[in-house]
């Protein structure tokens, strides 16, 4: 429950050694919020947790952000093809939209 910002994490293990880290926790835009869980909800096994399928990824914020119109192509306007493929597919009316708005909105992580 910690807000936006960075912080410094210190860890302890059972030999009494320390290790330090920063770590940052971003905020997200509403609508890019949304579009983070459509992807999460979606797009795994075939895009996330290490996947690499039709060489796109989604792990990260920045590679969801940076593939804005190919994610809008497939799992909105269906170019070339649907995604996501079964059994997840098709998206809802409201997660296309919400896709759409976000990408109108300037398809970034603020947004």
């Amino acid at each position: 429950n910690l807000p936006a910002g960075n912080y410094v994490v210190t860890i302890k293990n059972q030999h009494g050694c320390t290790d330090t880290a920063q770590i940052a926790i971003l905020s997200y835009g509403p609508k890019y919020a949304a579009v983070k869980q459509i992807i999460i909800g979606y797009c795994g096994p075939c895009h996330l947790n290490g996947a690499v399928n039709g060489g796109k990824n989604f792990d990260t914020d920045a590679s969801i952000i940076s593939n804005w119109d190919r994610i809008k192509a497939r799992a909105v306007d269906n170019l070339p093809s649907a995604m996501p493929e079964l059994p997840n597919a098709p998206l809802t009316l409201v997660d296309k939209q919400k896709i759409t708005d976000w990408v109108n909105a300037g398809h970034r992580q603020s947004d």
